[in-house]
């Protein structure tokens, strides 16, 4: 895969502007050869091609580009070193400072495209928690006032602690309850108790009309006078004025005491009433807080439902804006995937060609070549190259071999020749053979 993003044309592309190798001559000739306009031009597409629209300036300029991004490709060198994850690259130029400068620029550009893959992943997973964080803001905001909503049509209202306002009232009643029918139970029985002893003609011995302050005064009021009766009686006879003022003061006393006695017992009646009253009140109270509890309960069903949802919104919100924090916190430490281990430098001696090796190999080679055009020469010649090919060939003996004469001129003899030019190989031969046939 690292390979593959090494020799991408996105890679290339950058590495050609960054160096600004589109105005490398190397580069440059090796686009215009002529060879290859000579190609070009002898394409058949450029001829069946002329009915066609020609490229505009910037159409032209991209197909320059292109093409000059595939021959600095096709320059590019990238391999795996063994078995190892390290990746040897080189780039293949005349010049050795531009090679390595090169090379240096493809590591660079590299290592900075997987930094900004980073980066852009780390922006899209950023812009893609803002936008879900705002949708989940929202849903909580609408999953929250369905919650308000449904309390307010339903009055379903809670209390500091959480618990329903409703359920709190019932449980307050009810022990209001238990408490006001003991209340009701007691003010009852003493009710009865007092009852009982006023219609036995005991009322005296009730002990709210002894604990009655003002009976007690009003005792305290007869006991004198009952004394003062006892006194004046001894004194005067029973018809005596004295005798009837105490005796109608008595009948007075007894008349309030005996009022006293009433309202002591009209106030234990009053007292058992109004328990009894109390009792039926928060009776109504509990029964009316009961139906109502029943209906709440009903809508406290869809109620947890909401709250269950709002809840699950909020909670999804959360881990989003704990997960938004946590990438943020990462883009700014992002570190590449690869680093460059050792940078090229200038080569001392070119890649390519290997001079010690080609004379090397070039002495062996061309005696075998020679040897082999030799053999092959000989093989393909079928005229006669010495005397001793013909005197095998023929059983006869050579007197001299005379070269051709190859002359333009017309009318142009042998003879001639010998006479003007006696020095030449081909009076020399003449000669030869004259000597061959006096011997």
């Amino acid at each position: 895969n690292q390979v593959q993003i090494l020799t991408s044309r996105e890679l290339a592309a950058r590495v050609v502007d960054r160096d600004r190798l589109d105005q490398d001559p190397e580069l440059i000739s090796e686009l215009d050869a002529p060879l290859k306009k000579l190609l070009a031009f002898l394409n058949p597409g450029h001829w069946l091609g002329q009915g066609l629209p020609t490229q505009t300036a910037a159409e032209q300029a991209a197909d320059r580009r292109t093409r000059l991004i595939d021959i600095f490709l096709k320059r590019i060198s990238v391999d795996p070193v063994g078995l190892s994850t390290a990746i040897s690259v080189s780039y293949t130029s005349a010049d050795s400072v531009q090679s390595a400068r090169v090379t240096n620029t493809i590591a660079d550009e590299y290592v900075e495209d997987q930094l900004n893959a980073k980066f852009e992943a780390t922006e899209k997973a950023t812009k893609w928690l803002s936008d879900r964080i705002a949708q989940l803001a929202k849903q909580v905001q609408l999953a929250d006032a369905a919650v308000q909503q449904y309390k307010a049509d339903n009055n379903l209202n809670e209390s500091a602690d959480g618990s329903s306002v409703v359920n709190q009232q019932l449980s307050n009643v009810n022990s209001q309850l238990i408490i006001a029918k003991a209340d009701l139970a007691q003010k009852q029985a003493a009710y009865g108790r007092v009852s009982s002893l006023v219609r036995a003609g005991k009322a005296e011995s009730v002990s709210q009309v002894v604990q009655s302050p003002l009976i007690a005064q009003l005792r305290d009021q007869e006991t004198e006078l009952l004394q003062k009766e006892a006194t004046l009686s001894t004194q005067f006879g029973p018809r005596h004025p004295k005798i009837l003022e105490i005796e109608s003061q008595k009948k007075n006393l007894e008349s309030k005491i005996a009022q006293e006695v009433q309202r002591v017992v009209g106030t234990v009646a009053n007292d058992a009433a109004v328990a009894a009253a109390n009792v039926s009140s928060l009776e109504s109270s509990l029964s009316q807080l009961e139906s109502q509890s029943q209906s709440q309960s009903k809508a406290t069903v869809k109620l947890k439902a909401l709250e269950a949802a709002a809840e699950s919104s909020r909670s999804m919100y959360q881990a989003y804006l704990g997960r938004l924090k946590e990438t943020q916190g990462q883009q700014g430490i992002q570190t590449p995937d690869a680093r460059v281990i050792s940078n090229a430098s200038p080569p001392q001696y070119p890649a390519f060609p290997n001079k010690l090796l080609i004379m090397g190999a070039a002495l062996p080679l061309s005696i075998l070549l020679g040897l082999g055009l030799a053999f092959g020469a000989e093989r393909l010649d079928t005229g006669f190259r010495t005397t001793q090919q013909v005197e095998q060939t023929l059983g006869l003996p050579v007197l001299g071999t005379v070269p051709e004469l190859r002359d333009s001129r017309k009318g142009s003899k042998a003879a001639d020749r010998v006479l003007k030019q006696p020095m030449a190989a081909f009076a020399e031969a003449v000669r030869g053979i004259q000597l061959g046939i006096a011997l």
